[in-house]
């Protein structure tokens, strides 16, 4: 059996291929929701039990960036500001931002200073409620 011939110089090795579209599967009863979790040197008894719902449109860009987020916290606990450390071409930080503002956490956290550094992600979140499995 004789080689396969070599590629000419100047042409492609390999055949050329198109990337086929993913078809994104919507799951029923499931949605993408942001998850907070903690940066600064905080326990997880410190951190909101109860998340505000998100508003936003949540798209493949803001999924795939890494959130980051410095907030300044009030005596009570609540969220004055929050400052993205994350610049994602394409994607805006002001709806996780606003998001942001909603949160709760524990009023000691505010004694230290008042500024708390959190990073987001998403996953799926039942629609209806907390899923068993």
């Amino acid at each position: 059996m004789a080689p396969p011939p070599l590629a000419a110089k100047g042409d492609p090795v390999l055949p050329h291929r198109t990337a086929e579209l993913a078809v994104r599967n919507e799951l029923a009863g499931w949605r993408l929701a942001p998850v907070l979790f903690p940066l600064s040197p905080v326990g997880a008894a410190d951190m909101p039990r109860e998340l505000p719902a998100f508003a936003g449109e949540i798209d493949a860009a803001m999924v795939a960036a890494h959130w980051r987020f410095l907030l300044h916290l009030d005596p009570a606990g609540g969220v004055i500001d929050a400052v993205s450390l994350t610049k994602v071409p394409g994607t805006t930080a002001s709806m996780l931002e606003s998001w942001l503002r909603g949160l709760r956490f524990d009023a000691k956290l505010a004694a230290g200073g008042g500024w708390l550094a959190v990073g987001i992600e998403f996953n799926n979140q039942a629609t209806h409620g907390t899923d068993a499995h």
